[in-house]
C-alpha cells in the first residue's frame, strides 16, 4: 500500500510549510507515499514559497494550478498528478490547516485492513490544545435544515436523530460523512464513482462525494484512534458542520442548493429551503422576544432563496 496525500493551498503557504516536517514524517511510515501540494493560483508568492520550501524533497511535489477553481478542482488536479506519478492504493486529503499526528495513517490503514468494507475513513480532529472537534456527521435533510436554522432546545430535542453533527463518540463507527480535513480514500472508490464534482467551489463537495460513495455500496467510517490536528478557521469558517454566524460567503448558499437539487431533486431542494427559512424565522422571533440583535437575518434568508451568487468565487 502507498498513499498520495493532497493539500490544496490558497493563501496559506506559510502555514503548510510550518507543518511540513510532521506531515512528511507521518507519510514516511507508509513506504512509497508522496505529498502533492496544489496551489490554487494564490495571489502573491505562495506558489514560489512552496516550491522553494520543498526544494530537494523527493517525496513532495508542488503543482501550480492555473486558477482558483475551489476545493474539488484543486484535489482533482492533485489526483491527476498522482495518477501520473505512481499507482497509489489510497488518496489522503489533508487541509492546509491540518496535519496528522504520529500513527494517524497507520491507524487508518490498519482499521481498513480489519474492515475492508470501509472505503473512506476520517480521523479524529482536535485543536492545537487537544480539544476534540466534531468531524463525523449525518447527511443533511429537510428536518436537519429546520433544526439547524431554528437553534431551539425543544426542536433540537425532538429532532435529535436528525442533527447533522451528533455528539462525539470515542469508538470507531460507520457514519454518513466525515470531515475532509483528514480523510483517507481507497483508490477503488475513485475508480468506480470518479473524482469530486468541480461544480462546487467550496463547501458540500466532500458531502456530495461521500453521498455518491455510499450510494455505490461503499462504507464511510470515523476512526478516532487516528488523530490529526485541525486549526479551525485558518482555511475556512466551518465548525461542527455549520457556518459560524456572520461568516457565510455567497458560495455556501450556492453549494447547498446544488447539493440538494443534484442528489434529491428540485422539489426536495425547495422543501429544504422552506425548512431552513421556517427554522430561521423561529430563531429570529426568539431573538426578538429576548431583545437580542437580529442583524443580517433577512439578508441570510434572501441569499438562501436566491441560492447564492454563483458556484465559483475567488474567496
Amino acid at each position: 500500500m502507498s498513499i498520495a496525500a493532497i493539500i490544496v493551498n490558497y493563501r496559506t503557504g506559510a502555514l503548510v510549510l510550518s507543518h511540513l516536517a510532521q506531515i512528511r514524517r507521518e507519510l514516511g511510515t507508509v513506504p512509497g507515499s508522496h505529498l502533492f501540494i496544489v496551489d490554487n493560483n494564490s495571489p502573491g508568492d505562495d506558489a514560489a514559497l512552496l516550491a522553494s520550501g520543498t526544494a530537494g524533497m523527493d517525496d513532495v511535489s508542488v503543482i501550480a494550478a492555473p486558477e482558483n477553481g475551489g476545493f474539488s478542482y484543486g484535489n482533482n488536479r492533485g489526483i491527476e498528478q498522482a495518477d501520473q506519478y505512481a499507482d497509489f492504493s489510497h488518496i489522503y486529503l489533508l487541509n492546509p490547516d491540518a496535519y496528522p499526528l504520529d500513527g494517524c495513517l497507520q491507524a487508518l490503514l490498519a482499521f481498513q485492513a480489519d474492515h475492508p468494507q470501509a472505503a473512506i475513513l476520517g480521523s479524529q480532529l482536535e485543536g492545537a490544545d487537544g480539544q476534540v472537534q466534531r468531524s463525523a456527521f449525518r447527511f443533511m435533510t429537510v428536518a436537519s435544515e429546520f433544526e439547524g436554522a431554528a437553534q431551539t432546545g425543544p426542536i433540537s430535542r425532538l429532532l435529535k436523530s436528525k442533527i447533522v453533527a451528533p455528539p462525539i463518540q470515542n469508538a470507531a463507527h460507520a457514519v454518513d460523512w466525515v470531515c475532509g480535513a483528514s480523510m483517507l480514500i481507497d483508490r477503488a472508490v475513485l475508480d468506480q464513482i470518479g473524482m469530486m464534482d468541480e461544480t462546487y467551489f467550496l463547501y458540500y463537495e466532500e458531502v456530495d462525494f461521500q453521498y455518491a460513495t455510499k450510494k455505490a455500496g461503499f462504507e464511510v467510517w470515523y476512526v478516532p484512534q487516528a488523530r490529526a490536528v485541525h486549526l479551525v478557521g485558518q482555511s475556512t469558517d466551518m465548525k461542527d458542520g455549520k457556518q459560524r454566524a456572520g461568516a457565510v460567503p455567497p458560495y455556501w448558499y450556492a453549494s447547498r442548493r446544488y447539493y440538494f437539487t443534484k442528489n434529491h431533486g428540485r422539489a426536495y431542494g425547495i422543501l429544504a429551503d422552506l425548512g431552513w427559512v421556517g427554522g430561521k424565522l423561529i430563531h429570529t422571533v426568539r431573538q426578538l422576544l429576548g431583545r437580542r440583535s437580529i442583524t443580517g437575518a433577512g439578508r441570510e434568508i434572501m441569499r438562501l432563496l436566491r441560492g447564492g451568487e454563483g458556484m465559483k468565487n475567488d474567496g
